[in-house]
């Protein structure tokens, strides 16, 4: 019949289309209800497709973004493993999330061994005082906010020793942090020591 026909031919087209079929056997050019359907399938085509592409594009965007960030994170954690000062990163609670390997090899401890402790193991006020006070409580905090201060470290097998620390705060989607950097003054101590044992023997 007239209405059998192009209903089963746009029957076919519809139940075996594919983002790749061609769609031109659909009686579009009809006047009548199938031709209507005809065109709101096609329409409907169309915003589906045109949908795909979209979401195409932001999925090829968003991997881009997340290589770029882990191509920065890459480069940030280079720089900070490659310092040549200890660097440190604490919570706002004051518990340490972060060594690089030159505070490793500072303090004489694995990273992974001080992860949750608070700086105070690492660095006290004074050379009697305790380790174990967090940066947000103890001396440290108020003495080397922004600007450089010499203080005392604990080593896990030398003891206490001398050291510069500058400490700062900062701010990420994760919270806030605090970073301490510091630089082991043993050698330079002994240096002016001694340089003031010669001028004192002269």
């Amino acid at each position: 019949t007239a209405l059998a026909r192009p209903l089963r031919r746009m029957t076919d087209v519809i139940t075996s289309w594919t983002p790749d079929s061609d769609i031109s056997g659909l009686p579009v050019e009809r006047s009548d209800e199938i031709g209507i359907l005809a065109r709101e399938f096609v329409s409907l085509l169309t915003s589906l497709e045109q949908r795909q592409v979209q979401l195409q594009r932001e999925v090829a965007e968003r991997e881009q973004a997340e290589a770029c960030a882990r191509d920065a994170e890459a480069q940030h954690r280079l720089v900070i493993d490659s310092m040549l000062d200890g660097l440190i990163v604490c919570d706002a609670d004051g518990a340490m999330v972060r060594i690089n390997p030159a505070g490793e090899r500072m303090f004489g401890y694995e990273a992974g061994t001080l992860l949750g402790k608070p700086l105070g193991t690492l660095i006290r006020s004074d050379r009697r005082g305790q380790p174990g006070g967090s940066p947000t409580r103890d001396a440290v905090a108020e003495r080397c906010d922004g600007r450089q201060s010499d203080v005392f470290g604990q080593h896990l097998t030398r003891g206490v020793f001398p050291i510069e620390v500058m400490r700062s705060e900062f701010s990420t989607a994760d919270g806030r942090f605090i970073s301490v950097i510091g630089r082991d003054l043993s050698a330079q101590r002994a240096a002016d020591a001694e340089i003031h044992g010669l001028a004192a023997a002269l």
